[in-house]
């Protein structure tokens, strides 16, 4: 779709899609069917992480630090870190001055006023490994727990990030890239991770090992398709997967391939769309 590489995708409030990319970042114009260029502001620096906050203000983690959009994504500005890349940002889904962002090889920070003209930032590791280099990050809807998938496990904080807990000792000798919340239900999780999919059915507590056709397989982004149970799962060069009953099964995509996922995200229009190593995909 016109682009070589994809890093990161978000779904906007207004229901379009927003792509990071290695020069910046872009938004789908489906009337004329190309992505239109964003990124006036940004450095040219590859786009790790991309959040909305719950006023609509944009945060993206970059190789050049972090930077913010309050009109839409029409400009940009540092407003922290340019010393260092940030590969993923969370924003509380509650407290438009409340982000998170982890660093390349490194754990969270966090800022509390992430709205103000020049934030400030505290490191949050308290009760991690300094080992735990952290992969994703997931706040629950109501923002009263956070989760931080680690490279050797999962890490739940229960005061905005400001300490960590670990939690699932099944998940210890895995990565976890990505963390799935049930919008009906958050307390129903599924945690993608370089030995397939667990779920949880107590809001992150425990764990097991779920979807056996994606038992060996690295699952590195998830997404809902509509209402229901319809599920999207995109892998380490083994292409994207759909489930219909909540990912306990799985079936292929023939057409996307071996492609390494990156990330997914779909549109007001219930559009796929996939970040991948192999360039930008979309499914209608």
């Amino acid at each position: 779709m016109g682009r070589s590489r994809g890093e990161s995708l978000l779904r906007l409030q207004d229901g379009r899609v927003l792509l990071g990319h290695e020069d910046g970042v872009s938004v789908w114009d489906d009337a004329a069917g190309v992505w239109r260029s964003m990124s006036a502001g940004l450095p040219l620096a590859r786009v790790w992480g991309l959040a909305e906050g719950p006023t609509a203000a944009l945060f993206a983690a970059t190789d050049a630090g972090v930077h913010r959009s309050l009109d839409a994504a029409r400009s940009w500005r540092l407003i922290g870190r340019p010393e260092q890349s940030a590969f993923g940002l969370a924003a509380h889904p509650q407290d438009p001055n409340r982000l998170l962002v982890h660093l390349a090889f490194e754990r969270v920070y966090s800022s509390e006023n992430a709205l103000a003209e020049n934030p400030t930032w505290t490191a949050r590791w308290e009760g991690m490994r300094t080992d735990d280099e952290v992969m994703t990050l997931a706040f629950r809807p109501d923002g009263q727990r956070v989760f931080a998938g680690v490279a050797h496990g999962l890490y739940v904080s229960e005061d905005g990030g400001r300490s960590w807990r670990r939690v699932a000792p099944t998940l210890r000798n895995v990565s976890v890239f990505d963390i799935y919340m049930d919008p009906d239900n958050p307390n129903k999780m599924l945690a993608g991770t370089t030995r397939g999919l667990f779920k949880s059915e107590d809001g992150g507590e425990t764990w097991r090992a779920w979807g056996d056709d994606l038992a060996d397989v690295t699952v590195t982004a998830l997404v809902a398709l509509g209402s229901g149970e319809m599920l999207a799962a995109g892998t380490k060069y083994e292409g994207v997967w759909l489930s219909e009953d909540g990912g306990r099964s799985w079936v292929w995509m023939p057409e996307s391939g071996t492609i390494h996922v990156r990330d997914l995200a779909v549109d007001a229009g219930g559009r796929l769309f996939a970040a991948a190593d192999a360039g930008v995909w979309m499914w209608r």
